[in-house]
C-alpha cells in the first residue's frame, strides 16, 4: 500500500531528525505544515520520535532486548535487520553508527 504524504512527509522529517539531528532546519517544519500539520503535530512527532530514539540507544547501550511489541515494530518499518545502520557523517563523510528507531 503506497504511503500517504502525510506519512511520506513525517517519514522524511523523523529519519533526518534521527540521522542529522544538528542540520534540522525550519525548512523540515515548513515540510510538515505544508501538509497539514500543525504546530502542536510537529510537537507530538518530536516527541514520539526522540522517545524511541531514547528507548533504541539505552538499550543498545546496555544490550537489552526490546519488548516484543517494539521488536514488532522495527520489523514493521523494514528494520529486522539489526538494531543500528551504518551512516555517512554529512559534514565529515566519516561514518558512524545511528539507531534505527
Amino acid at each position: 500500500m503506497p504511503l500517504d504524504p502525510d506519512d511520506r512527509a513525517i517519514i522524511k522529517f523523523v529519519e533526518k531528525m534521527t540521522l542529522t539531528p544538528s542540520l534540522m532546519t525550519d525548512a523540515d517544519v515548513q515540510s510538515l505544515r505544508d501538509v497539514g500539520f500543525s504546530d502542536e503535530n510537529v510537537l507530538e512527532i518530536c516527541a514520539i520520535a526522540a522517545l524511541f530514539n531514547y528507548v533504541s540507544r539505552i538499550a543498545d547501550a546496555l544490550g537489552i532486548e526490546l519488548e516484543e511489541h517494539y521488536s514488532d515494530w522495527s520489523k514493521f518499518l523494514g528494520f529486522d535487520s539489526g538494531p543500528t545502520v551504518r551512516v555517512e557523517n554529512p559534514l565529515t563523510g566519516d561514518p558512524f553508527v545511528a539507531a534505527k528507531a
